[in-house]
C-alpha cells in the first residue's frame, strides 16, 4: 500500500471557525495529575468545526441527515484537482477536467496555506454558482475543498450549498491538501454518526 495523507485539521482551542460558529473548547473532567485514577474530558464545538462534512439538512430542514449519508459517498476513489492560483473556481475552470457521473472531487487551492493560520480569512477560494451547476449536471457524488466553506464568504443566497445539497451531493470542507499532488487516490471521509445531524467533524484520509 502507498503513502497515506491525513487531511484532517487538529481540533484545538485556537482552531479557526467560520464566523458565528461556536469555538472548540475542551475541559478536563477527571485528571490523573489531580489525583483521579483516569483522564476524561468534555468537548464543546459546532457540527461544522474543522474538517467536517455537510449533510443536506445543513440547508434543507426536511432532508438527509449526516447519519443517513450513504457510505459509497464517503469511501472510494477521489480525483484531486489542483486549481493553482485561481481566486475562484468557475465552470470554465473545471470543464476541461475529466469529471464524470459518480465522481468524488477534491479541489486543491491556495486555501491550504490559509488553514495554517489561526485567524479566519475572508479571502478564500470558493466555487461559483455556475461551477456548482456544472457539477450537479455531471451528477458527482462528493465535493471537497481546502477551507471552511465551499462557498464565498458571507454569500447572500447560499446558492452553491443549496444547489449541491438539494441533489444530495456530499460536501467535505476544511481538508488540508498542502502535501497532495493532483491525481486519483483512495479516500475515506467518515463523519461522527450524529443522529439527525446537519453536519459533523470527520477524519479524512487519502492513500495511493
Amino acid at each position: 500500500m502507498g503513502r497515506f495523507y491525513d487531511l484532517t485539521l487538529e481540533l484545538k482551542e485556537d482552531i479557526i471557525v467560520y464566523p458565528g460558529d461556536p469555538n472548540f473548547e475542551m475541559e478536563d473532567i477527571c485528571s490523573i495529575s489531580l489525583g483521579d485514577s483516569y483522564n476524561i474530558s468534555s468537548i464543546s464545538m459546532g457540527t461544522h468545526t474543522g474538517t467536517h462534512i455537510d449533510a443536506s439538512k445543513h440547508f434543507y430542514n426536511e432532508s438527509k441527515t449526516i447519519d443517513k449519508i450513504s457510505i459509497d459517498r464517503l469511501i472510494g476513489k477521489v480525483k484531486v484537482l489542483d486549481m493553482g492560483n485561481l481566486k475562484e473556481i468557475s465552470k470554465q475552470d473545471i470543464e476541461d477536467f475529466n469529471i464524470e457521473e459518480g465522481d468524488r472531487i477534491f479541489f486543491k487551492t491556495n486555501n491550504s496555506k490559509l488553514l495554517k493560520n489561526n485567524i479566519y480569512s475572508e479571502d478564500f477560494v470558493a466555487l461559483t454558482k455556475d461551477a456548482a451547476e456544472y457539477l450537479v449536471d455531471k451528477k458527482v457524488y462528493t465535493i471537497g475543498i481546502d477551507y471552511l466553506s465551499i462557498e464565498k464568504n458571507n454569500s447572500e443566497f447560499n446558492d452553491v450549498h443549496l444547489l449541491l445539497l438539494e441533489k444530495d451531493i456530499v460536501i467535505v470542507e476544511g481538508i488540508n491538501l498542502s502535501d497532495v499532488e493532483q491525481g486519483i487516490y483512495n479516500f475515506a471521509a467518515l463523519p461522527l454518526k450524529i443522529k439527525d445531524g446537519d453536519g459533523a467533524p470527520a477524519r479524512v484520509v487519502l492513500w495511493e
